[in-house]
């Protein structure tokens, strides 16, 4: 067992142990990186751990996990099976809590680091360091291009970034922000090769809707009225409809689609309803930053493409939640009928790029984590983080949770 009261990584897979292990290595934080599959403890029997799972919601701990399953294997959903993956599930959860707690007791870490912490079984990680007072860090991927994010206090719309418009108007004026070229990530091998010759010529008037990964947190955690991509698909084919119905001089606007490119599933349906309805098409093979500078406005559950519209300047509809959905800054969604109502809206709202310009000054200079650049599957690559900048963000939250009364 390693020395107590030191921060610990605690990590999965190889490629996130490689980048903790470096983290631990390149920085003066006096910390390890742990391997979860090999912590060797029998789960905690303690009267006040067993008081500490009675009070668990294990059914809000679960709800990612389960979602992925039913939609990713057949005896996950099949009602014959369900009820004892369920159960087999909860004990899972259940040993994982109790062990975790037995491992932070014993080695009484002054912090722990995660990446994500919305999946099994880190969620119940974050419980069980709760549960003993002491301080998580989440590790995600950057919003803004060759950063990374480590927060305190949660990821994506949980995450700790201020959500009110006076807190970004009463900061300095920032200077300009000029958008950076856009980083192209490689296509999933599920959809063949990543080329760029597919790239179609685009509509002049368009709205764009880029889809995301259909079992990603984003959607399964923070996207409470639009379960999937077809769903999205099919509203926008509706609104765009609607507002052409109602205003004729708008019946040219198509609505072009993206698949999210890392995302192995496959959208053949979809591609041939977009075809035979003749304004509605998929630009796969155009790049993101192409299809943002061209559109009318951007509409997105809660995509960074969000906020790299925000980057560019243009109008961005929010259909889901999303840290970035900032009233003034853009437009919000939140059912069929508000969706219809801002597609109608946007052609004649303006956005507060004000607001947006000190919202991304914030986020680049107060928020992330700055990186080298590099290609897009070397995000967790040891030769492209900005150590110091890692080390400094790290101290800054333990100082705030020390501040905040929590041990550090």
């Amino acid at each position: 067992m390693e020395n107590s009261h030191r921060i610990v990584w605690l990590y999965r897979g190889k490629t996130t142990g490689r980048y903790f292990a470096n983290l631990a290595a390149n920085t003066q934080l006096d910390s390890y990186a742990q391997n979860i599959s090999r912590l060797r403890l029998l789960p905690s029997l303690a009267l006040s751990d067993l008081a500490s799972f009675r009070s668990l919601d294990l059914d809000r701990e679960l709800a990612i996990y389960l979602a992925r399953k039913r939609r990713s294997k057949w005896f996950a959903r099949h009602p014959m099976t369900r009820a004892a993956f369920i159960g087999i599930a909860r004990l899972r959860a259940a040993w994982a809590f109790l062990t975790f707690l037995r491992y932070f007791r014993e080695t009484q870490p002054r912090a722990i680091g995660i990446w994500n912490g919305m999946k099994f079984p880190e969620t119940l990680i974050v419980c069980a360091a709760q549960a003993c007072g002491i301080p998580v860090l989440r590790f995600e991927l950057g919003m803004l291009p060759y950063t990374r994010v480590i927060d305190g206090k949660g990821i994506n719309f949980e995450n700790s970034v201020p959500r009110t418009p006076a807190f970004y108007h009463a900061l300095p004026p920032p200077p300009e922000i000029l958008p950076p070229s856009l980083v192209r990530r490689p296509r999933n091998p599920a959809k063949g090769c990543d080329a760029t010759s597919n790239e179609i010529p685009l509509p002049k008037s368009y709205l764009f809707v880029p889809f995301q990964v259909a079992m990603d947190t984003q959607i399964l955690a923070f996207s409470p009225w639009i379960p999937s991509m077809r769903a999205l698909f099919s509203l926008m084919v509706e609104a765009r409809d609607e507002l052409a119905r109602k205003h004729p001089e708008l019946a040219d606007v198509h609505v072009v689609f993206k698949e999210h490119p890392t995302c192995p599933e496959r959208y053949e349906d979809l591609h041939a309803l977009a075809k035979a309805h003749g304004r509605v098409l998929f630009a796969n093979d155009n790049s993101t930053q192409q299809l943002i500078e061209g559109a009318e406005a951007v509409l997105t559950i809660n995509s960074t493409v969000g906020i790299e519209g925000l980057l560019y300047r243009k109008k961005v509809i929010v259909l889901g939640q999303a840290f970035y959905d900032l009233e003034g800054m853009t437009l919000h969604a939140g059912s069929r009928v508000q969706l219809l109502d801002a597609v109608e809206r946007v052609f004649a709202w303006q956005p507060d790029h004000d607001l947006a310009g000190r919202f991304l000054n914030y986020l680049a200079t107060e928020y992330c984590v700055p990186r080298k650049e590099g290609k897009p599957e070397e995000f967790l690559s040891g030769d492209l983080d900005n150590w110091a900048a890692n080390e400094k963000r790290i101290r800054s939250i333990l100082a705030e949770a020390e501040r905040a009364g929590l041990p550090s």
